[in-house]
């Protein structure tokens, strides 16, 4: 789509995938922030997971629409509550729309969800999945599979029981597993895979698929599977689980052998065929290239082209007007002026009585706190509505934070570490659970100024055991260790990678990760501190 002309943004809370080229703006969130704060303004919302629908909707930027790919809670739902079932209804009637990739999935949709779905299939590049590419070099016939073992539904151990029954009926083939993740040492230590291909490029797995004598497909449900597809362009024959995705497009015996669901037996007796029958395996070889070409990008991205055009014309429709607000922020306090129509249009959609926003305090050189405040509250509240609204889009201040707190805090940045010390202690003795690890912090930066820097990282240590997940700390870890000489924190920079700014606490230093990797990077040439 980015080579047609248009401006895609994609919004994570994990980091850039390496594994794949993409096009596009890439924003990771931090852990515990909403998806929706990372959507600029734009013309149109693609949410791809039920949970982040709302988190579309209530941004109040453009229609959302929804894209399902199929889960467990489509093709697994007789395990769900109805409590559950009814979250996953609710969630998805708030789009403005939904599409998936195949009718199968849309008779789903319409069965457990009363939800009607356009179908517009998966799409696969045939620059990269095609019959010119080079065959994986390999002394001996081979049937390739792929799955992580950890992922029940993919039938990973299905496959390996059919392969086992080929093995003790004294069929010459290896197998070779392609696997998203490392597995464990006992199962890389098994002698019969011949081969494991940890998260290969799409053009090691292109190759793969053109060098194999089969492709094995052991899921259990499937909404398309792409790779069952992929094998098909690369001219490689298929056996798969008759899901219902699969049934989308494969035929028995005509571009794919099917088996039957959770049964190794049945995987068996088509590895059996496809291996004794040349004849069989060139039929569908030709069919499987037949079928595959009619789901290229060139075919299929057309039509989402078109239905994304059609969708961004909608109006959102607002809940609100500004007058129902009183607005304690101004449009020049904004880091951006994006954010700045991005907050308006969220008052024109929350449905909460108040909304906050992260105010940017500078507290120290280099070291900026986001302190949740509030940005506008509801004129008229309701008991019924939830009362807070959160989004991260940050606003300036010249205030100064007020009372014992702020008499603290100053007390830091003049050198009465020990005052500042004192009066931390006694508001974390009161403090609330939510302010506890903020008051930490502060404490633990107050230990460092004087000096006390193993005290600081056994106090941090113990602070990590009950707050994991809090970015805060592993910073001062790294600043803690860096001024006691130890090195090796590579570990500890990638945490704060992931895991971003503690947003989802009531205060958090702001661009974490960049502060632990300077760390690390001045340590090496000399100690740096507040």
């Amino acid at each position: 789509m980015t080579l047609l002309g248009y401006q895609i943004t994609i919004a994570s809370w994990f980091p850039r995938p390496e594994w794949f080229p993409l096009n596009a703006t890439y924003i990771q969130l931090p852990a515990g922030s909403s998806l929706g704060d990372g959507i600029p303004k734009c013309d149109l919302i693609v949410a791809t997971y039920y949970t982040h629908i709302y988190d579309c909707i209530r941004t109040g930027i453009a229609p959302v629409v929804y894209f399902e790919q199929g889960d467990f809670h489509l093709f697994d739902n007789n395990r769900m509550s109805t409590d559950d079932l009814h979250y996953v209804r609710k969630q998805i009637s708030f789009a403005d729309a939904v599409y998936t990739v195949s009718e199968q999935t849309a008779k789903s949709l319409k069965q457990h969800y009363s939800c009607e779905a356009k179908v517009i299939h998966n799409g696969l590049d045939s620059s990269r999945f095609n019959v010119e590419v080079p065959k994986y070099e390999w002394p001996n016939p081979y049937m390739l599979m792929m799955g992580d073992v950890s992922t029940t539904f993919k039938g990973v151990s299905d496959i390996w029981e059919a392969y086992q029954m080929l093995r003790l009926n004294h069929h010459r083939v290896d197998l070779i597993w392609i696997t998203p993740t490392e597995p464990a040492e006992e199962i890389r230590n098994v002698p019969w895979i011949s081969k494991i291909v940890v998260n290969p490029s799409q053009s090691e797995i292109a190759s793969l698929y053109r060098g194999a004598l089969f492709f094995v497909s052991g899921s259990h449900y499937e909404s398309f599977s792409l790779p069952v597809m992929e094998a098909m362009m690369c001219g490689c024959p298929v056996i798969t689980t008759n899901n219902l995705g699969v049934l989308e497009y494969a035929k028995h015996r005509e571009n794919a052998l099917l088996a039957e669901i959770k049964d190794p037996g049945s995987l068996f007796e088509q590895m059996v065929d496809l291996i004794n029958d040349s004849q069989l395996r060139e039929e569908l070889i030709k069919n499987g290239l037949e079928t595959s070409s009619a789901f290229t990008w060139e075919v299929i991205i057309p039509k989402i082209e078109a239905y994304y055009s059609t969708l961004a014309e909608h109006e959102v429709e607002a809940m609100n007007t500004l007058d129902d607000w009183d607005i304690f922020v101004t449009q020049d306090s904004f880091e951006h002026m994006d954010d700045y129509l991005r907050f308006i249009s969220r008052l024109l959609q929350s449905q909460r009585d108040e909304v906050q926003l992260p105010v940017i305090y500078e507290v120290f050189e280099n070291h900026r706190i986001g302190r949740w405040e509030t940005a506008a509250r509801r004129k008229r509240s309701d008991k019924n509505r939830l009362p807070v609204d959160r989004a991260l889009y940050f606003v300036r201040t010249s205030n100064k934070i007020e009372g014992s707190y702020g008499e603290a805090i100053y007390g830091l940045q003049t050198g009465l570490y020990e005052q500042s010390f004192h009066i931390f202690s006694e508001l974390l003795d009161e403090a609330s659970e939510d302010m506890r690890p903020t008051y930490i912090r502060w404490l633990i930066l107050c230990l460092l100024e004087q000096e006390k820097d193993h005290e600081a990282l056994q106090l941090i240590g113990k602070t990590l055991q009950v707050y994991s997940d809090h970015a805060d700390f592993y910073y001062l870890y790294i600043v803690a260790s860096t001024l006691l000489g130890r090195g090796d924190l590579d570990d500890i920079v990638g945490i704060t990678q992931i895991l971003g700014d503690a947003v989802h606490y009531p205060e958090f230093f702001i661009d974490t990760a960049l502060l632990a990797e300077k760390q690390v990077k001045a340590s090496l040439q000399t100690i740096t501190t507040f």
